[in-house]
Parts: C-alpha cells; structure tokens; sequence
C-alpha cells in the first residue's frame, strides 16, 4: 500500500483538494482487475509477466454487478459509469496495466468525485479472492477494505459480499429509495455485453428480442426501431459481437437521437444466468435506475421477465406493449429464385418458390404485393425471367415499372447441402437491406425451406421497421 502522503502530495500536484459537502459527496467505482498469475509463477515477477487472461471476463462481471448493487443502495451517490470510462482511458497505469493509488488519485481529482474504490482479484484454491482499496480523496487517505473470497459457482451473488465491504467503510448515508422515473420521447435498448468465460451469440440475441418485445412504456414514450440501431453499430463497428460500454452506448444513442438507453450484460455460470440493466440519460449520462434478475440457464426468458417486471415498473409502463417507430410501408416483388446448382431439373422450382414466398409475404402488415401478371410482364421485357443478377441500374428500372420499392431476389444453391438464399434490395439503390438463407438435406425439403425464409423476411420487414 503507498504511503497516504505520497497520494497526497500527488493531489496536491494536480490542483486543490475537494472539499467535503456531505450533501453532494459521491462514490466513484473505478476498476476491479484482473491480477490472477499464470500457474508456476510468483508474484514477485508480476512487473515482468502477464496475468492469467482466462480470468479477463471476471473483470467487467464484477464493475457491472457491483455497480448495480452500489446504486441500489445510493443511487445517485454513485458517480456515472460513462464518466469513469472516460477517465480510466487518460489516466497512467503502472507497470503491470493495473491501477495503483496515484493513477486512481488522478481520476478521483479529475471526475470531482469524494470516494474512488479500486482493487485486484486473484486465484485463492478453487476460488477468487478480491482486494479491495478505498481513497478518500479530500486528505489522500488509503484504506485497505475487506477482502471477498468467491468459489466459481458464488460469482452471480459475490457483488453482494462487494457491496458490503465497501460501504462499511464509506460515510455516505445511503439513498436506496427506487421511486418511478421520468423518460424523454425515446427509449434505445442495446445488446447486452455478455461477461461469461465462454461467448454466446445467440443467447444474446435471443436476450436482446425478449427485452424488445417485453418492454412496457408510459404513453407519449416510443422505443426506437432495431434496423436503426443496427446501422449505428455497424457503423461503430460493434454489431451484435462487439462489446459496447457505457460511453459506446450514449454515442450510439445521441446518433439515434434517443432521448434514454437502456444498456446491461449479462454472465452464465454452471446452471445460472444474471442480467444487470441501466437506464442512462443520453444526454448527460446520469444513470435513472439499475436493476439485476438471476434465473435457471436452461430457461433464460424467466430472468428476463424477472427484470422487466423490474424495470417496467420504475419507468410507468402503461400495460400496453412498447410501439416502436411504425415500420414504413412497402411495395414488394418477389423475383423467381435464380438455379445455381446447374442441375437443370430444378430450373422449374425458381417460379414455384417464389409464389409460395408470397402469401406470406402479403399478410405482412404494411406490404403490397406487386401482381404476378405485371411482375412477369416486366421481367419479360427486361429478359429477367431466370436471373437472379440485378445491379443498382437494374433495379431502379424494376422498381420504377413495378412501382415496387423492394425486391426480393433469392437463388438455389447446392453445397454439401442443398441451400436456399434471399436478399432483401431496395429498388432505388440497389442496396440489399438484409439476407438470409435456410439450409435441408434434400430437393424435397425445398417447400419447407422456403416456408421458413418467408417467415424470417417477413420479421425483418415487420419488426426490424426495415426502412
């Protein structure tokens, strides 16, 4: 542990000290790192080794469940999450990457804030132990809080332990009260941050769509279309693989021009699932309300209906299933599926395919149908019947005689599979909106391909607000 007077003196070498206003003092969680040693090394050579990084995810675990805890129980005592990443990426680290007392003095001072806590974790036996360390930034004082010791199957409910420690050593009186908030005109829910040891794509996903659907709002509150949000991403280069913290999350949402985020993670261990949840001013990123749900992995929709009971209660939902930007209305042809197999025998499943896309295409709310009789009048005229290869010059001549403003273009291929693939392109550049593709075993399985591609492109037009 440094000398308190050499914190000090660094304090004083950044500018005054912050006096204490008992009123407006704020606790500022910095970083829980990652100080587990590779096997057979000593902690004597740290400076020269890395850590042991399949522990790296234990990171953004703890921060994130211990920051849920902490601002249930002071609110908004708590400093901003999106102020502190801000800070931990100017401040020096030591030798080692970890954060040390002058580095965590420096953004205590910087942030204005009154308390920074900080710590390591390591490997002790089959579990975890974490050091703890509280600066009291107005006299440099250091003090070295309660050690947590964790096995693996305790880390959903170690933030407890956390919390715990730290406040039995901060004098903030607590504010735990959970009233209703008040959101702006829009509300952005982004992909939850997954903070377990092994990456799970489709949990994700299916996590994000439950919260979707789930969300209750009050009226006059709209939350913002999926296909919006999906643009922001890519262009931020995260999409739905990427990890998106707190400041990522308010850029994205100051670029949708929503008014509220809603942004969380979530970690699988052994048998169970915890899922942390912020809503955060986009603005000024004040955190409004943190909420936590733990359930069985096997049915992980129960954790998220845990917390959007939670959570639709705090924000005033009326009852009434969250509306999202209604989804524009759409003038649709489909195209015959192009044969890509070279088996000329399946030449005649191109037409049949894409009538069977149709009906269920037509009862898409907002879509119209162009008519088989004028569709195949213009392929004709541009002796488009049997391709499948529309460039942007193309489709604008299609969309401009159809009066269609997308296309649905597909084609059969044949790999190790046979395999079905579809693009939705807009007519009026070229521009394909969204693709997919259905995989079966067999020629006779291409009914039942096709049946469930039109289902997934009837979603993304009607769901995603596909624009």
């Amino acid at each position: 542990m440094r000398n308190p007077s050499a914190v000090l003196l660094s304090l004083l070498c950044l500018g005054a000290g912050i006096a204490h206003a008992s009123a407006g003092e704020r606790l500022a969680l910095l970083r829980l790192e990652n100080a587990a040693l590779p096997a057979a090394v000593q902690r004597h050579q740290l400076k020269q080794l890395p850590v042991d990084h399949a522990y790296d995810h234990l990171q953004a675990a703890l921060t994130d469940m211990a920051t849920t805890d902490l601002f249930q129980s002071l609110g908004s005592r708590l400093l901003e999450r999106s102020r502190v990443e801000a800070m931990l990426e100017e401040i020096s680290l030591s030798e080692t990457g970890l954060t040390r007392s002058d580095s965590a003095a420096k953004a205590g001072q910087a942030l204005r804030t009154d308390y920074a806590v900080f710590g390591t974790f390591g490997r002790r036996g089959p579990g975890f132990v974490l050091s703890p360390t509280l600066l009291e930034l107005a006299d440099g004082k250091e003090t070295t809080l309660d050690a947590v010791a964790w096995t693996e199957s305790e880390t959903l409910r170690v933030s407890e332990s956390i919390t715990r420690a730290i406040l039995s050593r901060v004098p903030l009186d607590p504010d735990g009260s959970r009233p209703q908030i008040r959101l702006g005109k829009t509300l952005a829910i982004l992909p939850f941050n997954d903070n377990s040891a092994a990456q799970d794509k489709p949990l994700r996903a299916s996590i994000l769509n439950l919260l979707t659907s789930g969300m209750r709002l009050p009226d006059g509150v709209k939350l913002l279309e999926r296909a919006r949000l999906d643009r922001i991403l890519d262009e931020l280069r995260l999409g739905y693989s990427g990890y998106v913290d707190e400041r990522t999350a308010l850029t994205a949402g100051q670029l949708l021009g929503a008014s509220d985020i809603l942004i969380g993670s979530f970690m699988v261990v052994g048998g169970e699932i915890r899922l942390d949840a912020r809503v955060c001013e986009t603005e000024t990123g004040r955190t409004l309300l943190a909420e936590k749900a733990l359930g069985p992995t096997r049915f992980p929709g129960e954790a998220v209906k845990s917390l959007l009971i939670k959570i639709n209660k705090r924000v005033g939902g009326n009852g009434h299933a969250a509306a999202p930007v209604p989804p524009r209305k759409h003038v649709l042809a489909v195209l015959p599926f192009e044969n890509n197999t070279g088996v000329a025998s399946l030449d005649p499943w191109g037409q049949s395919l894409a009538e069977r896309l149709m009906p269920v295409l037509a009862d898409v709310p907002g879509c119209t149908m162009v008519e088989r009789t004028l569709l195949d009048k213009v392929l004709s005229e541009l002796a488009l019947q049997h391709s499948g290869a529309v460039d942007p010059a193309t489709s604008q001549k299609l969309g401009k005689l159809l009066g269609a403003d997308m296309l649905v273009l597909g084609g059969i291929e044949k790999l190790e599979d046979i395999r079905l693939t579809a693009r939705l392109v807009r007519a009026d550049t070229g521009e394909v909106a969204a693709g997919f593709f259905e995989r079966g075993r067999s020629v006779d399985k291409l009914p039942e391909m096709a049946d469930r591609l039109a289902v997934r492109i009837g979603d993304e037009l009607s769901k995603e607000g596909l624009k």
